[in-house]
Parts: C-alpha cells; sequence; structure tokens
C-alpha cells in the first residue's frame, strides 16, 4: 500500500485525490509541490468518486447480501468484505489487481 493509504493524518478525499495524482502523473511524489489549485481539482475529482463508490454501498445488489449472508464466520467484516468481493466495486469485476489483504490474512495482533 502507499503510504497515505494508512496515515491517518490524510483524509479519505486526500487519499484518493493523491492516488489519482499518482495514476495520471505515472510517478510516486509530488503532491506537496503542487500549487493548492491543482490539488482541488484533483480532490473535486476524488469527491466524485468517493460518491460513486457510496452509491454503489448504499444499493446492494442481490449478489452482495446474499454473499454476506453466506459469510463465514458471520463477522461484521467479514460480511462485508464478502458483500464488497461481489459488489461492482469488486477488483475481480473490475479487472484490477488487488490491493487489500485476503479476507484470510490476519489483521490484527492479540496481544
Amino acid at each position: 500500500m502507499d503510504s497515505y493509504d494508512r496515515n491517518p493524518e490524510f483524509s479519505i478525499v486526500d487519499r484518493v485525490a493523491m492516488a489519482l495524482y499518482e495514476r495520471r502523473a505515472g510517478r510516486r511524489g509530488g503532491w506537496d509541490s503542487m500549487p493548492p489549485f491543482v490539488q482541488e481539482n484533483y480532490r473535486k475529482d476524488a469527491r466524485a468518486a468517493i460518491n460513486a463508490v457510496r452509491n454503489v454501498l448504499l444499493e446492494p445488489t442481490d449478489a452482495m447480501i446474499d454473499a454476506a449472508n453466506r459469510a463465514s464466520p458471520s463477522t461484521t467484516v467479514v460480511m462485508l468484505r464478502s458483500a464488497i468481493d461481489a459488489s461492482p466495486l469488486s477488483p475481480k469485476v473490475m479487472d484490477i489487481p488487488e490491493r487489500i489483504p485476503s479476507r484470510d490474512a490476519p489483521r490484527f495482533t492479540r496481544i
């Protein structure tokens, strides 16, 4: 994952804006040296993208609901991931590389 993906100082809008910038620029870095009005243009694109994703999640398909209902173990996290995997947002549907850990990967270490 990119450094901004896990940095709590960045809002979701900024993280998506930076990802859009890096994708379009074809390189990492340089965000901080861009003029504020250019950054704001990326933020506007990011808000539009986030809104589109939000709308998909607010209108679950039957496949998403079925996947959530079949999730095992039936924890909230596993159910949500199963629903997203069955949604149009799924990397498999969008034919993009998956960047999040699989459901089977340990996410937290208990002490």
